[in-house]
């Protein structure tokens, strides 16, 4: 989970829970499963444990806080640099 949390962070720069959600648990949401409490939950402890803070909150209902990684902020064009974000943490894999 750990793995997928952190490659979606890469992909998307920031993300709430439930988008991390989408990409962690897509065979969960592909069966037609409906997720519960202790998979939002097990995302949050999965996104603390891999270096994620919260930078925002997000607008409308709800609000939801949106995390990133430190070293992976979107550059002046609005995309994500991977390159420059696998030379911040060395150990990933693009």
């Amino acid at each position: 989970m750990q793995v997928m949390a952190r490659r979606a962070l890469m992909l998307m720069g920031e993300a709430s829970t439930p988008q991390i959600l989408e990409w962690t648990r897509v065979r969960k949401l592909m069966r037609g499963e409906r997720l519960v409490p202790n998979n939002y939950g097990s995302t949050h402890r999965a996104l603390e444990s891999i270096g994620a803070a919260r930078v925002r909150r997000s607008s409308g209902r709800g609000r939801a806080w949106l995390m990133a990684v430190g070293g992976w902020a979107n550059n002046t064009s609005g995309r994500l640099d991977l390159y420059a974000a696998a030379k911040y943490r060395p150990g990933i894999v693009i």
